[in-house]
């Protein structure tokens, strides 16, 4: 259940943005595939690779929208404890959220900067990647 409300969370800016950059490719590249012999495939594939940077952007935007979200997650089953007081079902939202609930604001923070970390280093492995590919 958690993982659908994420994925509930992340389709519509991931949708939308990567909507946005497809229709942002020029006529003019989707006409030149087209007078090069292209098919159909043929020429959405050209688009696509025309439109990559903005769809990069768009599963950004909803990695970022899903690795954020703590309510929906709570609702859903965040932080579900077994008998033996151990939690199934714990995100490190969740974990960051109930932390400071309880007056643990050191753990918290140390989750939160788990948590940036994480966000970094995935910004910063998409970054590598589309500069390698500028340099190609």
């Amino acid at each position: 259940a958690m993982i659908m409300s994420q994925f509930v969370l992340a389709t519509p800016p991931i949708t939308a943005i990567s909507l946005a950059a497809i229709t942002s490719v020029n006529e003019n590249v989707r006409d030149a595939a087209h007078v090069l012999g292209g098919t159909r495939l043929d020429v959405a594939l050209v688009v696509l690779k025309e439109a990559r940077y903005g769809i990069a952007t768009a599963i950004l935007a909803g990695f970022g929208r899903a690795i954020s979200e703590v309510g929906s997650v709570l609702i859903v089953g965040g932080n579900i404890t077994s008998a033996d007081g151990i939690s199934k079902t714990r995100t490190l939202t969740t974990a960051i959220q109930l932390e400071a609930r309880q007056g643990q604001y050191e753990t918290a923070m140390v989750l939160g900067a788990v948590l940036v970390v994480l966000v970094l280093a995935v910004n910063a492995i998409v970054v590598r990647l589309g500069d390698q590919e500028v340099q190609r």
